[in-house]
């Protein structure tokens, strides 16, 4: 801003200082004509006009051999650049007007007219020169610190490739490995505490790494807040130092918001480039996106009071009311009220219980944030000085985002839009849906399904794809009934563990899903189950139960594939699926693709401990019936093991730190050299923790050469 200084400081300091042999009496104008206060004095009613100043020779001279004497290292052009940029004069140019007089004095401290040529004040060159550069100086630092908060969520993100990429190596000693992994890597910020919600639904603990990551982004937003401040003695745009303040931090507080923005929307959208650089899981994202959400709400809220007191410093509340009157203000207001009922009405309790209007007041919310943000700027600074440009990366990312979700859209629903909802035991729903883009679904990946002739059409739930494969395999269970070729690899593995005492009877079901005749049996589906709870899903399931056969075609939209699996699970010696209740459809996700892999060779030493907890018997059976049908040959090999436990009194808890040490030391026990193993778990929150905190306990293993990983299947979101 105002480069260079001497030049604006020289413009500054003449135009509209001084009355001019052609300033007239008379009315203020819509021309641009300007009036002075000059209360007391005889000349108070003079007006000096547009036209007057760009043709009075005196000033014109006298800015002229001002931006000759103090900007003697600038170019002529860099000159005439700044003369024409302030609109000096549009009739004489700035080498022309060195023509129109010779200064012969100094312009005095007290001087009201100028009438002839002259060099000018040096108390006012000074005091305007230090303004402007003190001015720049803060607004350089406004954007520096702004792009600075970008650059850390993409730092996170760089720790976070790297993180993943040596995730199985073992690069450290295990000592040290045991300590990190134990004390920061893998637990809950206090306690166990993390799946969980806090008390009264107000929200998660992120773990504690994602803690201090959202600890680090904090701090240096509190600290770029608060340095570096200077005021500066004499400034000629502010009445006192207070003044000038409310302006500096103010400024800093309302960039520092706007560049929060983009970052909260990266960290929100569904197609994010860091989830897919990173593995992070959309819950790890959330954690970001709500903290960043409120410290920039925060820094919105403390930029409208500090220029609301500015305001009334200025002139008291008469002041006030002439800026509020003002349409850029009253957008910064929108913007602002948008912004804190949009992190209100966010919190967990709405989330639950009424999860389909807090999604679409979220979107309206979100909207009006940055219209009112855009039209704060627009209307007044238009685009000078580079402020709304994080309006457009803010833009720009949602834009790309709802591009790709178009897109997905009509990838995976050009040719099929039809669904198949049925309920089975448990209580639970059934939902087979047929995606028209052939992409078979990996472990742990996840799509948003619409129904919009259920419940609202804009909305969508997040659910994993239990399985996916052709029609034809999964309705008779041949997709997991190993061919010879694979069922022979599987005969030459060592069984290290006989089957747990706790794993259930198999019964053989082959109808895992009802064969209908107007289905092409090569079509790709994707099954899910569903918990029907409240709003959308609840209304489906009651449709299910009304209709013949507990079975129910409806229209229903599958927006893409998202998630990733871990990086290395297919590597690791033995992957342990820790699932409760509906939890059981990431498990589902994790075997099948574990079940499909075993014919590679790097995966013959492998062995995969399925459990499943849940209160309901009847779930529990029908989990038992699909998976045996599906995966007996493994099953029967040993490969995969299948335990589970029935919860339906509190007597009959699961003691998952028992049950997962045991494992873990047996698989310890056995004679592979490569001894990691992968704990991945989903279900109630919980059970969430009490997972998390039994592998934080067995990090101390890692000194035996034991690595246990942790991968949280969590939609805490």
């Amino acid at each position: 801003m105002y480069h260079p200084f001497c030049a604006f400081s020289c413009v500054d300091s003449i135009d509209g200082v001084y009355y001019l042999r052609c300033s007239e009496y008379g009315s203020m104008t819509d021309d641009g004509g300007m009036s002075m206060d000059m209360s007391g004095d005889d000349s108070s009613g003079l007006i000096t006009s547009d036209d007057c100043k760009m043709t009075d020779s005196a000033m014109l001279s006298t800015i002229a051999w001002c931006l000759k004497l103090h900007c003697q290292d600038e170019s002529s052009d860099s000159l005439q650049a700044v003369w024409s940029s302030n609109n000096v004069s549009n009739i004489y140019t700035y080498l022309g007007s060195l023509e129109l007089g010779t200064p012969s004095h100094v312009i005095e401290d007290d001087a009201l007219w100028l009438n002839t040529t002259g060099y000018v004040n040096p108390t006012l060159y000074r005091a305007n020169y230090d303004t402007l550069s003190y001015f720049s100086f803060q607004e350089t630092m406004h954007a520096r610190f702004g792009f600075a908060l970008l650059m850390v969520g993409w730092f996170f993100c760089l720790i976070g490739v790297l993180h993943r990429l040596t995730e199985h190596l073992q690069v450290l000693p295990p000592s040290y490995s045991a300590f990190i992994n134990r004390h920061l890597l893998k637990p809950a910020l206090f306690s166990s505490r993390a799946d969980a919600p806090l008390p009264y639904d107000v929200g998660y603990l992120p773990p504690r790494l994602v803690s201090i990551g959202i600890f680090i982004f904090f701090v240096l937003n509190l600290l770029f807040c608060c340095v570096p401040y200077k005021t500066v003695a004499g400034s000629t745009w502010y009445t006192s130092s207070a003044r000038e303040l409310y302006a500096y931090v103010g400024n800093r507080t309302g960039i520092l918001s706007f560049a929060n923005i983009p970052l909260l929307l990266l960290f929100g959208v569904r197609n994010n480039i860091m989830a897919f650089l990173t593995g992070w899981s959309q819950t790890t994202f959330m954690h970001f996106h709500r903290w960043i959400a409120y410290i920039a709400t925060v820094e919105a809220i403390v930029h409208s009071i500090l220029y609301t007191a500015a305001y009334l410093d200025d002139g008291g509340a008469a002041s006030y009311a002439e800026q509020a009157a003002l349409a850029y203000f009253q957008w910064g207001i929108v913007a602002t009220v948008a912004m804190g009922l949009a992190v209100a009405f966010s919190v967990l309790w709405i989330r639950k219980r009424y999860y389909e209007t807090f999604l679409v007041g979220h979107i309206v919310l979100a909207i009006l944030t940055i219209v009112g943000c855009w039209y704060h700027i627009k209307l007044r600074y238009t685009t000078e000085w580079g402020y709304i440009y994080w309006i457009y990366a803010a833009i720009a990312v949602w834009a790309f985002d709802m591009l790709l979700r178009c897109t997905r859209l009509c990838l995976f629903n050009f040719r099929s839009t039809k669904a198949i909802a049925e309920v089975v035991p448990g209580e639970l729903l059934r939902v087979v849906v047929f995606p028209s883009f052939e992409q078979h679904a990996a472990a742990g990946r996840h799509t948003f399904l619409y129904w919009p002739t259920i419940s609202l059409p804009w909305t969508s739930h997040p659910l994993t794809v239990a399985l996916s494969g052709r029609y034809s395999d999964i309705i008779s269970g041949t997709a997991a009934k190993r061919s010879k070729e694979k069922t022979d690899r599987i005969d030459e593995i060592s069984l290290s563990e006989n089957s747990s005492s706790e794993s259930a009877k198999f019964v053989e079901c082959n109808d895992v899903i009802p064969e209908l005749p107007d289905v092409d049996p090569e079509s790709l589906v994707y099954v899910f189950y569903i918990r029907p709870i409240c709003g959308a899903t609840r209304t489906l399931y009651d449709q299910v139960l009304q209709s013949k056969k507990h079975r129910l075609r409806f229209l229903a939209l599958s927006e893409g594939l998202y998630g990733s699996p871990p990086m290395a699970w297919t590597y690791s010696s033995a992957i342990i699926c820790m699932t409760a209740g509906v939890g059981f459809t990431a498990g589902l996700s994790f075997v099948d693709s574990f079940a499909a892999s075993i014919i590679n060779p790097h995966h013959c030493h492998q062995r995969f401990i399925f459990l499943l907890t849940a209160r309901n018997d009847e779930m529990i059976q029908h989990v038992s019936n699909l998976i045996s049908s599906r995966y007996g040959a493994c099953i029967s090999a040993g490969v995969i093991e299948l335990v589970t436990h029935c919860t339906a009194s509190s007597t009959q808890r699961l003691d998952v730190n028992e049950f997962l040490t045991r494992k873990v030391e047996a698989i310890g026990d056995s004679p592979n050299k490569t001894k990691t193993v992968d704990v991945i778990s989903c279900g109630p929150g919980g059970f969430m923790d009490g997972c998390r905190q039994a592998v934080v306990g067995l990090q101390e293993m890692r000194k035996r050469g034991i690595a246990v990983e942790y991968h949280p299947e969590s939609f805490a979101w």
